[in-house]
C-alpha cells in the first residue's frame, strides 16, 4: 500500500498522455494587470502592447484543480506585480482526478476519495508520471507565450504546483524565475526534482504545515539543493504557522514582491492605459476569424 510518503512510483494513465498538453490553453484562465480575469484573445492583445505588463506568469494549481487559491494569487500579481497570470488547470484533462490525498493518512471531511488516491498512486504527486504530465502543460503554455510576447516569464506553483515547478528541467533564458509556494523539499519526493539551480528561486514554507511535512514532522525547504555559486539564486521565505495557502500573510508577500521586482529590475509602477487601445487589434481578429 502507498502513502503520502511513500518512494518512487511511475504509473502512466491515459490522463497524462502528452497530446492532452495541446489543450491547454482551453483549460486556462488568463489575467492582465489593471484588467483582471478575460477571455485568452483579449489576453494576447493586452499583453502584447499594454506596457503594465512587465512580464508573464504560470500559475499552477495544487492537487485539488483550479479553484480560489489561484484567483487570489493572480490577483495579487497582476495588481501589485504588472505580471499577466495564466492559470492553468490540469485536473481537467479528460480522465484525471484531482491528486489530493489525505494529510498523514488521515482522511479529511473536505476530500474526496483520499485514502483511494493513496491507494491506487496514480493520481497523487509521489507518481513521476503525474508530475511529467503537468510540465508538459508548462511546457506548451511556455511556447505559447512566445508566439504572443517576447516578455520574461516566471513559473509559478502552489503545493503540487510547486512540486511541478521544481520537477521542470528545461533550462530556457526567457524564463527568469520560479516559485515554490508552500511546498517542501523531503527525501520522499526527491525523485521528483529536476530543477536547474541557475533558474533564481522563490521558495514560502509554514514551519507547521502538515501538507508540506515529512515524516518525522519537519518542513524540509530546497536550500540543499542549491549548492556552491548557486546558493544565492535561492530566496526562501519561512514562518512560523500551519497555513498552506499561498501568499497567506503581509509579510509574506512583501518577500515575492521584493523577489519579483529583484527580477525585473525595480517596483511596478502603474500606467493609465484605455480600452481604445486594444480595440482595433481584438475587431481584427474577430474580423478575420469571420471571413
Amino acid at each position: 500500500m502507498l502513502s503520502t510518503h511513500a518512494a518512487e512510483v511511475r504509473i502512466d494513465h491515459p490522463a497524462y498522455d502528452k497530446k492532452w498538453a495541446a489543450t491547454v490553453t482551453e483549460r486556462s484562465v488568463f489575467y492582465a494587470p489593471r484588467w483582471g480575469a478575460m477571455y485568452r484573445q483579449k489576453w494576447e492583445e493586452l499583453v502584447k502592447i499594454d506596457p503594465n505588463t512587465r512580464a508573464v506568469a504560470i500559475h499552477l494549481h495544487g492537487c485539488g484543480g483550479l479553484a480560489g487559491y489561484e484567483f487570489q494569487v493572480a490577483t495579487f500579481m497582476m495588481n501589485q506585480l504588472g505580471l499577466a497570470v495564466i492559470t492553468p488547470d490540469f485536473t481537467a484533462r479528460p480522465g484525471n482526478k484531482t491528486g489530493c490525498p489525505s494529510v498523514l493518512g488521515v482522511s479529511l471531511p473536505s476530500e474526496t476519495g483520499g485514502r483511494e488516491r493513496i491507494r491506487e498512486g496514480i493520481f497523487t504527486a509521489v507518481n513521476s508520471a503525474r508530475l511529467d504530465a503537468r510540465t508538459d502543460d508548462v511546457e506548451a503554455l511556455v511556447a505559447y507565450v512566445k508566439t504572443i510576447t517576447d516578455k520574461p516569464i516566471i513559473l509559478s506553483g502552489h503545493s503540487e504546483g510547486g512540486r511541478t515547478v521544481y520537477h521542470y528541467d528545461k533550462v530556457d533564458s526567457r524564463i527568469i524565475g520560479m516559485a515554490i509556494h508552500q511546498q517542501s523539499c523531503g527525501s520522499n519526493y526527491a525523485h521528483l526534482w529536476r530543477l536547474p539551480t541557475s533558474y533564481k528561486t522563490w521558495q514560502s514554507l509554514d514551519d507547521r504545515d502538515a501538507w508540506a511535512a515529512v515524516p518525522n514532522g519537519a518542513v524540509p525547504n530546497c536550500a540543499y539543493r542549491f549548492k556552491g555559486d548557486k546558493q544565492s539564486n535561492l530566496t526562501l521565505f519561512m514562518q512560523a504557522g500551519d497555513n498552506h495557502a499561498p501568499l497567506n500573510t503581509p509579510a509574506m508577500k512583501d518577500s515575492f514582491a521584493q523577489w519579483v521586482n529583484g527580477l525585473l529590475g525595480g517596483p511596478f509602477v502603474k500606467q493609465l492605459v484605455h480600452n481604445e487601445v486594444f480595440l482595433e487589434g481584438l475587431q481584427n481578429k474577430y474580423r478575420n476569424a469571420g471571413n
